[in-house]
């Protein structure tokens, strides 16, 4: 149950939620910005790149440069070249929180979390459910927050009361086969 509980926490900081809104009117200047960190986001060999995507890539950096700008990300060391060379605990908290919301916007995390548990047999039903009742407590924001700002206090072996929350979403929404097919039974 504990490696259950620390795989869906670190696909949530990992990932992020469906939508796909189309992002603010961006300078040609910012556009191009957009578009070349999009390129780098894409170009992640990751197979769970949750960006891999034109769509989701685009929808996220230019929701990203139309909310804090080119010159803030710079402050950051975020560039159109250079994407991963970028200091996120730099970022105010709410600026970390625009971030997060962007990415739970432009990306379907029920395909990240059906890509993991898949290789032991879970998916469908059980995937969906766990991922609208992370989004409805707020858990999979919190997390993606905590993971971008280094911050492990969300950890379920940190902290209680997320393995509490994690324990209740697992037990709310896998079957008891789920949970035998991912303790190796």
């Amino acid at each position: 149950m504990r490696r259950l509980l620390l795989a869906v926490t670190g696909l949530a900081i990992v990932a992020a939620a469906c939508g796909g809104s189309s992002g603010p009117a961006l300078s040609d200047s910012e556009q191009a910005v957009a578009d070349a960190a999009a390129d780098l986001l894409m170009a992640d060999p990751d197979p769970d790149n949750p960006f891999a995507d034109r769509a989701s890539a685009l929808c996220f950096t230019e929701q990203v440069i139309g909310e804090l700008g080119v010159a803030r990300l710079a402050e950051i060391g975020i560039t159109a070249t250079d994407i991963d060379g970028g200091d996120f605990g730099l970022l105010e908290p709410g600026e970390m929180e625009s971030i997060a919301d962007f990415a739970l916007d432009c990306v379907d995390i029920s395909v990240i979390f059906t890509a993991a548990f898949e290789e032991v047999g879970v998916g469908g039903d059980s995937i969906d459910c766990l991922v609208e009742e992370m989004e409805q407590t707020g858990l999979l924001r919190a997390a993606f927050v905590a993971g971008m700002a280094g911050d492990d206090s969300l950890d379920p072996d940190n902290n209680p009361e997320t393995m509490e929350q994690m324990l209740t979403i697992i037990l709310d929404c896998f079957t008891a086969e789920d949970l035998l097919r991912i303790g190796g039974g």
